[in-house]
């Protein structure tokens, strides 16, 4: 029998005629499970997080335009007990911010043990593509994300466990080609995030 993940993430990601209860993907790390859900809207968005939360949840981050307005309703629905991050465009969550035009998007986070040349959640909703790609360390993300912008994708978003740094290298890497975002936490998240990267370092040392 699998052991049962340390940890529980869920990464949303705003996808026009996205049905939650059906566009979703679970994926185990080593000692991580990770969530993958594509959402309508932001009020779904908020839903689907609260019942997530209710079944036991880490760390949730936001993608693909959800914004601010997102966040806001995911915290609203969580009640601020898990950290919720998002991807700092200037997008308001109706889906005519900056990934307005976007054809095709690429979304990269941290999972314990992945292999990012096969495993790869790929869905397409309204006419865009989502690229999801688990990597195993902030090494692989530069290329990795320089191989998906030469396949023809239009925006990179590195999840917050990554950090600034293999964003700022990704930008190097493509040559500025395509906007790169980085998840970014409020203050209300932040104690949170803080105990769930100290404990899933600990976790994973």
């Amino acid at each position: 029998m699998a052991a049962t993940p340390s940890f529980k993430a869920a990464f949303l990601y705003l996808a026009a005629g996205a049905d939650p209860a059906v566009d979703r993907v679970v994926r185990d790390g080593q000692i991580e499970r990770s969530t993958i859900v594509a959402v309508p809207d932001a009020e779904t968005a908020g839903r689907v997080a609260a019942e997530l939360e209710r079944d036991g949840l880490d760390l949730i981050e936001l993608y693909g335009g959800l914004g601010q307005r997102g966040a806001a309703a995911v915290v609203e629905a969580t009640g601020g007990r898990v950290p919720v991050g998002y991807v700092g465009y200037d997008a308001d969550g109706s889906g005519a911010g900056p990934d307005a035009g976007v054809r095709h998007r690429v979304i990269v986070y941290e999972e314990t043990g992945a292999d990012p040349t096969g495993e790869r959640v790929v869905s397409e909703h309204g006419g865009v593509r989502t690229t999801v790609v688990a990597v195993p360390d902030a090494e692989r993300v530069p290329p990795i994300a320089a191989e998906l912008v030469g396949e023809g994708a239009e925006r990179v978003e590195i999840c917050g466990g990554l950090g600034p740094v293999p964003a700022a290298r990704t930008v190097a890497e493509i040559g500025g080609r395509v906007p790169v975002g980085a998840v970014l936490f409020g203050a209300e998240s932040l104690q949170l995030v803080a105990a769930f990267q100290a404990g899933f370092a600990e976790t994973a040392s």
